[in-house]
């Protein structure tokens, strides 16, 4: 939901710049971005400082001048403010972020998907442990991290298909089949030998 929200600002942008600073907008490409300090909104653009080069003139003024036909613009789901040099900064009206919560327990599970992959093909394979060495913290961290991953590309429209590896064949799980040999032959008080190269 808010990548649609900061599309409607990026909208609101466009044509107030089209308006005030028509020469302008041609190729601008226009930031609106969440801000890291809560103090400064849910999201705020730069736009101020891009065309400052392109007008010598100070950001904060540019950005007072839009200020205005930003705010009417976008009085149904913010409330608009200027602050520092001449950032742009957008606070959410807090009816809009409870609507959030409303799509997400209407949509459930479907919250977020978007088509991006078409239904193409994903194959994600993740951990593969090697059978005949030891585990350690990183199995876990890339079993999380992969199967995290997965996720994503299937809500991201992609057919995911998730592999794990097993290698089960080669020197090494000859080894451990003929180390297993050995200690069940210790067992049962039989001669019994680990294989050179076995597992000890």
């Amino acid at each position: 939901m808010s990548r649609l929200i900061t599309e409607v600002i990026k909208n609101v942008l466009q044509k107030v710049l089209e308006n005030r600073y028509p020469e302008a907008t041609d190729g601008m490409m226009i930031a609106v971005e969440p801000t890291r300090e809560k103090s400064y909104g849910d999201f705020a653009s730069n736009i101020a400082f891009l065309l400052s080069k392109k007008f010598r003139k100070l950001p904060r003024d540019i950005a007072i001048d839009l200020l205005p036909d930003v705010r009417a613009s976008l009085a149904d789901i913010a409330s608009v403010e200027v602050a520092g040099g001449g950032f742009i900064n957008f606070f959410l009206d807090d009816r809009l972020v409870m609507s959030f919560l409303q799509d997400i327990f209407q949509e459930k599970e479907e919250y977020g998907a978007v088509d991006v992959g078409k239904g193409d093909k994903f194959q994600v394979e993740f951990v593969s442990v090697n059978p005949t060495g030891p585990l350690h913290v990183g199995h876990g961290k890339c079993a999380a991290f992969g199967d995290a991953l997965a996720r994503v590309l299937k809500k991201a429209g992609f057919a995911v298909e998730k592999e794990y590896y097993i290698n089960d064949t080669g020197r090494q799980i000859d080894n451990l089949g003929l180390t297993l040999e050995a200690r069940y032959c210790e067992l049962l008080g039989q001669p019994w030998e680990i294989p050179e190269g076995g597992y000890k």
